[in-house]
């Protein structure tokens, strides 16, 4: 390390390219879910698909669980995750996030039973 003369303190010089680091890591924080919820209730949907990804097996295997088809579960919890996206300014925190998405999930399960009870009466008929 060299002193400049103009000024105290040492100089700093750039390291060699074969002796500077490879990977340079960025430590930050992962936000909470309640960070996350707050930042989607204000709009952004980039919070909102991370609340997505951790939130989509649990309400998945509701769907399945109800429907017992998987094309019709993929598109309750599409349905699901929708609905969740209109109404999300509207979570008002009195449940835990998960509980409200499954009570979603389970409205969107019901209804979509309903409709393939008057299809299959219709189909009788």
């Amino acid at each position: 390390m060299e002193l400049c003369a103009t000024h105290r303190g040492p100089v700093t010089m750039p390291l060699p390219p074969h002796r500077a680091p490879r990977f340079v890591f960025h430590l930050m924080a992962t936000p909470t879910e309640a960070e996350l919820l707050e930042s989607a209730q204000g709009g952004d949907s980039r919070a909102f698909s991370r609340l997505v990804k951790m939130h989509q097996r649990r309400i998945y295997a509701c769907a399945v669980g109800m429907l017992g088809d998987g094309g019709d579960a993929d598109d309750a919890v599409q349905e699901t995750f929708v609905r969740a996206w209109r109404a999300i300014a509207r979570f008002d925190g009195r449940s835990k996030l998960s509980t409200w998405l499954y009570r979603v999930c389970v409205n969107v399960c019901l209804n979509h039973i309903r409709k393939r009870k008057r299809h299959e009466a219709a189909d009788i008929a």
